[in-house]
């Protein structure tokens, strides 16, 4: 006879959801950025940025950001092809339509941006998958 197996693979609180996105899965902190000013250029260095529109003025913040969350209507191609642009010129991940990102995240929170996924999300404790559901993972 034959086995069926199924691993399941818990990454933790989804905290956010998008429709498209591009880039690499990767790990930071969040800075909501309403405005592009001076300080905002600054204090976006090395953070996730979380935009509800972006235009030539936020450029700058872009261009200091680990990566981008455009938190758009459907309808705004405007916004969102400035948007994939930006983040295919300066190399960073980036989610688009990121359904209420802007209630959902908070300056300062770590994060785990999945763009393959769509998903911004907590991660788990450092417990192991073995420690809370009582299995160890057959690969290895």
């Amino acid at each position: 006879g034959t086995t069926n197996m199924m691993v399941v693979e818990s990454i933790g609180e989804v905290l956010v959801r998008a429709d498209e996105s591009e880039g690499p899965e990767i790990e930071g902190e969040i800075k909501i950025v309403l405005t592009p000013d001076e300080y905002a250029t600054s204090a976006a260095s090395g953070k996730i940025v979380v935009l509800s529109k972006i235009t030539q003025e936020y450029i700058p913040v872009d261009q200091k950001a680990k990566a981008l969350i455009l938190q758009n209507h459907p309808d705004d191609h405007a916004y969102e092809d400035l948007a994939l642009r930006e983040a295919e010129k300066l190399n960073i991940p980036i989610l688009i339509r990121a359904d209420e990102a802007l209630r959902r995240l908070s300056d300062g929170q770590t994060v785990t941006m999945d763009p393959e996924k769509g998903t911004v999300y907590k991660k788990m404790s450092s417990s192991s998958e073995e420690d809370i559901f009582g299995i160890s993972d057959p690969r290895g």
